[in-house]
């Protein structure tokens, strides 16, 4: 997901979190959420999904996601989808914007009926990053945790929100030592680590 829509995300997580603060249920974020959070303290960028772990007696109970459900309201849906227990959101995100720059001089805009027009609109919709399809519209999965992935937990902050886990742990045993550093900084940094060990010789530019 573009970076810009990571709004979605953020809205996603803050509600849910909203939820299990009032009701007194304990999560972790996980997986590419908790890598957000140690890299940049924000939603990680290109990402469909938020990951949130439960303890098993809340992620096996039937009646926990009914009444999560509930507490959600209308605005996201909540269940089984593509195999796993998920929460999709159904509003719509937008952002406010400021019109003023167009209303006069070389961008001034003709708003007697011609912005709204058909055919601005669609020109419009074409541009924006959103998917009709789900899982191109931002998501959240639900995991089940084992019982040592609470052992030392400590917390975290996304976009300002204070959240828990044991980071370092977690992030190591799943992603390896070097998480930190994002994958596409790592391959050049290891393209490079190799064109060092290369004799001057056998380097040419072509």
């Amino acid at each position: 997901m573009p970076i810009c829509c990571s709004v979605v995300l953020d809205e996603i997580l803050r509600d849910l979190v909203n939820v299990f603060h009032k009701k007194g249920i304990n999560y972790l974020v996980l997986y590419g959420t908790l890598i957000g959070a140690m890299r940049s303290k924000t939603i990680i960028p290109w990402t469909n999904d938020v990951d949130i772990g439960l303890r098993k007696e809340y992620f096996r109970n039937t009646n926990f996601f009914v009444s999560l459900q509930k507490d959600l309201g209308k605005k996201y849906l909540v269940g089984m989808y593509s195999g796993m227990k998920r929460m999709l959101p159904v509003f719509q995100p937008y952002t406010n914007l400021s019109a003023s720059p167009y209303n006069s001089g070389f961008c001034e805009m003709q708003l007697k009926g011609e912005f709204f027009s058909d055919e601005v609109i669609k020109s419009i919709a074409n541009m924006l990053p959103l998917g009709t399809l789900w899982r191109r519209s931002g998501y959240l999965d639900f995991y089940v945790t084992g019982d040592s992935w609470w052992n030392g937990s400590s917390t975290v902050e996304i976009n300002g929100m204070k959240l828990v886990k044991d980071p370092h742990g977690f992030l190591v045993d799943h992603y390896g030592k070097d998480y930190i550093v994002p994958s596409v900084k790592k391959r050049v940094l290891e393209r490079l680590r190799f064109l060092e060990r290369l004799p001057i010789d056998s380097l040419s530019i072509r």
